[in-house]
């Protein structure tokens, strides 16, 4: 099964030739056209010079989602990560306060952001 953004919007148009529809074995010729959702592309305009003349290009790139991913922590690294003698500078007072819970998932996150990513969920390994 398909996702609403592995699919796209065709319209069904009408062949024209100078400007009159064209007739095949007496019907009229048509033909589907892709039609671009707004919201999953990024419109800019380039301009160019072709020959000494400018020109303007309409330039439509499909927006990127993030590819998500799990994090699998060892036990070791959670005994790590969940330590209270291993304060992570930006925390100084506050490590102590924290739950486990929250210590891992701080650290999970900030994986994410070094690798280009959000942070989605995490499992710790037995």
């Amino acid at each position: 099964m398909l996702s609403q953004e592995e699919t796209c919007k065709l319209q069904t148009v009408t062949v024209k030739e100078n400007g009159k529809p064209v007739v095949k074995n007496g019907k009229l010729a048509t033909k589907d056209i892709v039609l671009p959702d707004n919201h999953k592309f990024d419109h800019f305009e380039v301009k160019v010079m072709d020959k000494g003349k400018p020109e303007v290009l309409k330039i439509a790139t499909r927006k990127c989602r993030p590819a998500t991913q799990v994090v699998s922590l060892s036990e070791e690294a959670y005994d790590y990560f969940t330590d209270s003698s291993t304060t992570p500078y930006k925390f100084k007072g506050l490590w102590k306060n924290l739950t486990a819970n929250q210590k891992i998932q701080w650290h999970c996150q900030q994986i994410a952001e070094a690798m280009g990513g959000r942070l989605d969920s995490f499992v710790v390994l037995d």
